[in-house]
């Protein structure tokens, strides 16, 4: 229904940001947004996964490229109900005739749109999409956080923690950690010790930061072996649902990566 309307209606400035607000508190107030609790700015939450966001579209920019195909109708004169409508009371075009097309040959004239890359393709909203959205530069750990097979909730701490959002970054120069943008690139292959490497990463990341919130807040804490159990039980939950080609080549790097993951929690 939201696609629908920004199609044909350009959204007054009040709607969209009402409805920019509803999504701001669901992604950080759980509820109605509040001040002061946003992690990370809008304009790089709306930016694409590989540039270091959520991928979520900015409504003013979508609402102009989901427009873009109502004026390629009237250009290219496919006929439609708001073709005629935008004929009648803005061209001013009887209802029974079209936008004249101009010729200057023997063959037809042919309409494209030109792409980012300067192409000529066949038009698509994609591809206004895609001149609209904000940009930025590719960041190198995106392939780290988003995956097929990634646990969301898992992913989405592990897109702060890549950020430097979460609070705590600021201890790490006390400890002498490199910054988590130096982790570097991720292939981008389907392998099982590579799916199951990340899947095991994100779970740790997520539980640790759990771990810490329950300490901090709540005064209760689990021990090493508690924890080391929550993280590997939940990842091979997640690595038993997915469809191997080798399921017992799969299962075995589960065990490897579950005995190096219990070394690091045993020694925390």
């Amino acid at each position: 229904m939201q696609v629908y309307w920004q199609s044909v209606f350009l959204l007054p400035s009040s709607i969209i940001l009402e409805t920019v607000a509803l999504m701001r508190g669901f992604l950080w107030c759980q509820g109605e947004f509040k001040k002061r609790k946003a992690n990370v700015k809008w304009s790089t939450v709306c930016l694409p996964k590989e540039e270091g966001g959520l991928g979520i579209k900015r409504f003013k920019d979508w609402n102009k490229a989901l427009l873009t195909s109502l004026l390629w109708r009237i250009l290219t004169a496919k006929q439609s109900f708001w073709l005629v409508i935008a004929q009648f009371l803005v061209l001013e075009v009887p209802a029974d005739e079209s936008v004249p097309k101009p010729n200057m040959c023997n063959v037809s004239d042919v309409i494209k749109w030109r792409d980012w890359n300067g192409d000529l393709r066949e038009f698509l909203v994609n591809l206004a999409w895609n001149v609209l959205q904000p940009r930025a530069d590719k960041v190198s750990w995106f392939r780290l956080v988003w995956f097929k097979h990634c646990i969301p909730h898992h992913s989405f701490v592990v897109w702060l923690l890549m950020g430097e959002k979460l609070k705590t970054q600021h201890k790490r120069k006390v400890w002498d950690v490199h910054s988590a943008q130096n982790i570097g690139n991720v292939p981008n292959k389907r392998k099982v010790n590579i799916i199951v490497s990340k899947i095991l990463f994100g779970a740790s990341i997520y539980f640790l930061w759990q771990e810490r919130n329950s300490r901090l807040f709540k005064g209760k804490s689990r021990g090493a072996k508690a924890l080391f159990e929550v993280i590997f039980y939940t990842s091979r939950l997640k690595i038993m649902s997915i469809k191997w080609k080798n399921s017992s080549q799969a299962f075995l790097v589960v065990q490897r990566r579950g005995m190096s993951l219990l070394l690091v929690c045993t020694s925390l």
